[in-house]
């Protein structure tokens, strides 16, 4: 990625996707949260008429010469989604980027 990347305009960008996402069915909710200490948006979304849910966290790692996109998708399987957030939580909160 070039190092003049406009990370905390991206970053943002992210961020006032999520409502209209919400609102036009694309994902289910959101939250603002950070991985590791680094900032970025966490989304539930569905896939296949709602059998697959995942929990799917994007953004940006790295000092500003060497950012880099990142993308983490989580999901425990067709119909499995409800028994195990917690699950999914503690996995979240374990993960450091650098």
């Amino acid at each position: 990625m070039p190092a003049i990347m406009p990370v905390e305009s991206m970053r943002a960008a992210l961020a006032a996707k999520a409502p209209d996402d919400v609102n036009g069915g694309y994902i289910e909710g959101y939250e603002l949260r950070k991985l590791g200490g680094v900032p970025g948006v966490l989304t539930i979304q569905q896939r296949r008429d709602g059998a697959f849910r995942f929990v799917v966290w994007e953004g940006y790692v790295g000092r500003p010469q060497e950012n880099r996109d990142v993308t983490l998708v989580l999901t425990p399987g067709p119909g499995r989604f409800e028994g195990t957030q917690a699950v999914l939580g503690a996995i979240l909160d374990s993960v450091r980027l650098e």
